[in-house]
């Protein structure tokens, strides 16, 4: 079995990973996902904005909940989390053609928006050129893209980094887990406790 190890081991440039998934065959779009993660995971334009990347099938069961996704992948390929604890849904679209642009129906952008409503942000990530005006109009104030252009500009570095951290030589970012707010509020009255008693006796 193809893995993204192979489609990244040799590859120095976005044409490279893009001739390899083209080799991959039946699996181009499965590894294409788990590129969209390791480039939010690695490439330095966009890695310091988020603190969890998670491929769907890896999403936890809370997030799930508060997104109200499913248990299968309908339309959401990745879910993002950033330093703000706001939530991008990621559909990701890999096209033999790289100067096509995606439709609304034909390539089904509408599953994102529909399985993933609940989410801040949404994102299409492609090798396609464009998308068509109808899916730019769809939440338009909240809609990303990342698409052939920026998939060109992908560095030798950044590819690099994609390879070493699936070799496990770069480690995960591990975000600090946060109080639930009836912690918060049980700190804070310890700590106020303290402040009120007198010491010893």
């Amino acid at each position: 079995m193809i893995t993204i190890l192979n489609i990244v081991e040799k590859a120095t440039s976005w044409n490279e990973v893009y001739e390899n998934l083209l080799l991959s065959d039946q699996s181009s779009g499965r590894l294409f996902e788990e590129f969209c993660k390791y480039y939010y995971l690695c490439e330095p334009s966009v890695s310091s904005e988020y603190k969890n990347v998670w491929l769907f099938s890896e999403i936890p069961l809370e997030v799930k909940a508060k997104l109200n996704l499913g248990k299968i992948d309908h339309g959401v390929d990745l879910v993002l989390e950033n330093q703000e604890s706001e939530f991008s849904v990621v559909q990701c679209k890999f096209k033999e053609e790289q100067g096509s642009k995606l439709g609304w129906s034909k390539d089904k952008i509408a599953n994102l928006f529909a399985d993933g409503g609940e989410a801040d942000y949404f994102v299409v990530f492609t090798n396609s050129s464009a998308i068509d005006n109808h899916s730019l109009t769809k939440k338009k104030s909240k809609l990303k893209l990342v698409t052939f252009g920026d998939l060109i500009d992908i560095s030798n570095a950044t590819i690099q980094s994609i390879k070493n951290y699936i070799l496990g030589k770069i480690k995960p970012k591990t975000t600090k887990k946060e109080p639930r707010d009836y912690q918060k509020s049980a700190i804070k009255d310890v700590v106020n406790g303290f402040k009120e008693s007198s010491r010893g006796n």
